[in-house]
Formats: C-alpha cells, structure tokens, sequence
C-alpha cells in the first residue's frame, strides 16, 4: 500500500514501485494493516482495486483489511472495491463488510457497477455509524 496525498495505493511487495511522491507522502505497507498505519477517521475515500484474489486471497486478510479501511474512514466514507467474480468469491459477504458498511446511498452513484465482458466488479460502499 502506498499512501500519496492522501490517497492508498497497493505496491505489493515491490517497493521500488513507491517513488510516487516525496518521501514525506509515500508510505508503503501491506493492506491488511492499513488500521494501524493511520488515525482513526483519516480518509474520506478507499479505492481497492485488483488486491481480492490477487494476493490477498484469504477470508481471514480480506476481513482484517476491511476492518482497518473501516477504522481509517470517516463516518459515511466511501469504500469503492474492485475485484473479480473468477478470482474472489464476493466480498460484499464479508462478516468485517456486513459490519462496517453498507451500500452506497449517495446519490447518482451504482451501488454495484458490472464491467460487461470481463469478470470484474465495483462495489460502492459507506461506511456505516457503529
């Protein structure tokens, strides 16, 4: 993870991938511990995109991910998550998303964008009060 002006990026494990910015905004960190790499409240929005089913495979990392993106958002923070159907099974079925968040309520934004011709999903969630 990356994180650039305010913004998470996954690197994966190639940080020579990181020279995105000045040392100052650049961080790089694995996604499941996002939660202790920010204060509480931090973010307004979590783009995660091609990390379920690419490297961060089991049900276990994907909750404790989602539950440190839960902490790292504000309340009502936007989680947008891209993954894909033949990689993942669906993440919105996770016990940390079923907590945490629920489908986006903002208007003019798809709760669920289907890209055609290909596998892959977006998922737009809020982050939830509790």
């Amino acid at each position: 993870m990356i994180e650039r002006r305010g913004a998470l990026l996954d690197a994966g494990d190639r940080p020579r991938r990181a020279p995105l910015g000045s040392s100052r905004t650049v961080r790089v960190g694995d996604l499941q511990k996002v939660g202790a790499l920010h204060p509480s409240g931090y973010f307004d929005v979590a783009l995660i995109n091609g990390v379920f089913g690419w490297g961060l495979d089991t049900l276990d990392g994907q909750n404790e991910a989602v539950e440190g993106l839960a902490r790292v958002l504000k309340p009502a923070g936007i989680l947008m998550l891209g993954w894909n159907t033949d990689r993942s099974s669906d993440p919105t079925k996770l016990l940390a998303i079923e907590r945490f968040f629920v489908p986006s309520q903002r208007s003019g934004v798809e709760r669920r964008i289907v890209v055609p011709g290909v596998t892959h999903v977006y998922d737009f969630l809020s982050r939830n009060n509790s």
